[in-house]
């Protein structure tokens, strides 16, 4: 008997070690009342009550009321945590909540879905309501659709001005004086990537002061961007799974995103926060259409 719970109580040791060590890998970063969980991709909160103990209800009501209140009050750091989280390097949720209606609607929406994963309750009458939301998914799609929208204005508004400063008479002239080119001119293949056989990527930012977001940019040392939302496979971008973030590089590797074969790159700057700057020699190793689809992960500290 003393050797089976012996064994039962070391089962239960292994896997508590094991549950432990998974969420030691998770990057986690507290917004207001809550946190974001980056590796798994949710928002996680706790909303808590005490019994209102006044107005003669029975104790089963008293409690059912704890509990709706508790559930508001998780619905009011849900949306707290949310507006906070950074979409990319200029925008959060909660900007894109302030410009864009629908974006408004939907996640408000999302949030009073919001999945109930816990239920705590305390001698006192208190009850803690742990939820939890998707930043996956139809918020995901949602956000999508505006940074790509916006980054399609900023490169028109780019191209328009171009236009005007190409518009001066000299340069008109100096135009069509220019040769033109051979309409069956091939085009220059793009030079095939030298680790053909990758099944995905690890970005390696630690020492960095990069902030994770839902939709980072890649580029290399001479500014060409390698990775954004406008860059990646619609269905994928609109999944919200463009990628996820870990704390180790094991961590990264066991992860089913990147598969059995990754390449790891070493990140050599960032800039306003979530644009990731690697070396052009580094850029050659990637398969852009490998990384359409998603096969990224990234190490923050």
């Amino acid at each position: 008997m003393k050797r089976y719970l012996f064994i039962m109580l070391l089962i239960a040791t292994c896997l508590y070690a094991q549950t432990d060590s998974k969420q030691q890998d998770q990057v986690i970063q507290k917004i207001g009342h809550g946190q974001v969980n980056w590796t798994n991709k949710v928002i996680v909160v706790t909303g808590s009550a005490a019994p209102n103990l006044k107005g003669g209800v029975t104790a089963a009501q008293v409690r059912l009321q704890t509990e709706r209140a508790a559930e508001l009050d998780a619905y009011r750091k849900v949306l707290e945590v949310v507006k906070g989280v950074r979409v990319d390097s200029s925008w959060t949720v909660g900007d894109m909540m302030q410009s864009v209606p629908e974006v408004k609607t939907t996640v408000e929406g999302l949030i009073k879905g919001m999945k109930r994963i816990d239920t705590k309750y305390y001698s006192d009458g208190g009850v803690d309501v742990i939820v939890q939301v998707d930043l996956e998914g139809m918020m995901a799609s949602t956000v999508a659709k505006e940074v790509v929208k916006k980054t399609e204005e900023k490169k028109e508004e780019k191209k328009e001005e171009a236009a005007e400063s190409k518009a001066k008479p000299q340069e008109v002239k100096e135009a069509k004086a220019a040769p033109e080119v051979p309409k069956n001119e091939p085009k220059k293949e793009e030079k095939k990537a030298e680790t053909a056989d990758s099944t995905g990527y690890i970005i390696n930012v630690k020492g960095h002061p990069y902030q994770p977001v839902m939709f980072p940019k890649i580029l290399d040392d001479k500014n060409n961007e390698l990775f954004a939302a406008e860059k990646i496979d619609p269905s994928v971008a609109n999944d919200g799974k463009l990628v996820s973030y870990y704390l180790s590089e094991n961590a990264a590797r066991n992860s089913e995103r990147v598969k059995d074969k990754p390449v790891v790159i070493n990140a050599v700057s960032v800039k306003n926060k979530s644009e990731i700057i690697i070396r052009s020699e580094d850029a050659k190793k990637i398969n852009r259409e490998l990384l359409r689809s998603g096969r990224l992960a990234i190490i923050v500290d």
